[in-house]
């Protein structure tokens, strides 16, 4: 493991050691995760941000310590199911990607935070009467196909109801989206989304 570890650091240029709690890889040009990292059991930070990965990989469940985990600016088009296993995870950072939904993260008794800004596309593949998705969006006259970042407005039309299940949240960011929020969403969280 520490041959592993050594050349991890040295490929990415950061430090890496079995019992690190902070493990940085923002902006290293990663296309997928190195199967190493979830083998680290004393990670509570992650840092993915502006990398290239396109998918996380369903190891990333086994990381019990992780507390927060930041993928902004990538290219990811969903999550594992695994994430909603992380009892200890309080901060998911996904804004900037391509996700088109979320996974159950009712799991997640510690999740504080949620940032799902800027994204593509919904996240509730089935949204609940009071998560109505508006029957004509207005379609956005000027894509990008640039993805990092992304500045195209959320297309949001629902959130998962396991998000309000979670008795620690404290607040949703999905800024620019077409989310109508029911009334469960506004007593139990302060999400800071649109109101239609």
């Amino acid at each position: 493991m520490e041959a592993v570890l050594a050349e991890l650091g040295e490929r990415y240029e950061c430090e890496v050691e079995a019992d690190s709690t902070e493990l940085d890889l923002e902006d290293k040009g990663l296309t997928e995760l190195p199967a190493v990292v979830c083998q680290l059991p004393a990670v509570e930070e992650l840092f993915l941000d502006k990398n290239a990965l396109a998918a996380l990989p369903e190891a990333i469940g086994e990381m019990a310590a992780l507390r927060e985990l930041n993928a902004r600016q990538n290219v990811l088009t969903g999550l594992p199911a695994s994430i909603g296993r992380l009892k200890n995870l309080e901060g998911l950072l996904v804004d900037r990607n391509r996700l088109q939904e979320l996974p159950d993260l009712s799991g997640c008794e510690a999740l504080a935070g949620v940032n799902v800004n800027a994204n593509q596309a919904s996240l509730s593949a089935n949204p609940k009467p009071d998560h109505v998705p508006d029957p004509n969006p207005d379609p956005d006259p000027n894509p990008n196909p640039n993805p990092n970042p992304n500045p195209n407005p959320n297309q949001l039309t629902g959130l998962p109801d396991g998000l309000c299940r979670c008795a620690m949240m404290e607040g949703i960011f999905a800024d620019e989206n077409q989310v109508r929020v029911g009334v469960r969403v506004r007593v139990r969280v302060r999400a800071r989304v649109n109101q239609a």
